[in-house]
This record gives C-alpha cells, structure tokens and sequence, in this order.
C-alpha cells in the first residue's frame, strides 16, 4: 500500500564509500554536472558511480597533496599543492 510518507520525496543522502564511512559527495550536484556535459537522463546509478570515482580520484591527488605539503614542513596542504599533486600524478602516468 502506498501511504502519504512514502510518495513524498526522501532527502537524498550522500554516497558514503569504502574509504569512510563519511560520505562525500552528494547525488544531485554530480547530476546537475552531469546534465550539464550532455547527459539527458541520468540514473541513481550512473551518478553512485561517478562519486565513486570521484572520491577515489580526488583521495589519490589529497594523499600526494599532504606529501608535499610535509616535504614543505606544513601540515596545511595549500591549492599549488594540489595543483602540483595533479601534475605528478598525471606524469606517473
């Protein structure tokens, strides 16, 4: 039987991932980017997946980040320590 609370939308949650247990990304902006690349329709799925790799993409490029910030002594890590973190990462490749 469908009742009044189960026809109303329930807040999405976001994706939480193997890595932590926090997740984080929520579904509907990476739906939004997704529309926003061409995407017509996009399914729960389809952006579960994308947060996924995200959240893998971006704990690589943090790992490198903070390895960089230390080898500076700082336990900050700053936006060219990411940057630089994505151009070491892409010449590993």
């Amino acid at each position: 039987m469908v009742t009044a609370e189960s026809q109303t939308k329930v807040a999405e949650k976001p994706v939480a991932t193997a890595h932590d247990s926090a997740p984080a990304f929520t579904l509907e902006p990476l739906r939004r980017v997704m529309k926003q690349a061409g995407a017509p329709r996009v399914s729960d799925d389809a952006a579960r997946a994308l947060a996924e790799a995200l959240e893998r993409k971006t704990s690589v490029i943090v790992a490198e980040a903070a390895k960089i910030a230390a080898h500076s002594n700082r336990k900050t890590v700053l936006a060219e320590d990411v940057k630089l973190a994505r151009k070491v990462i892409e010449e590993m490749k």
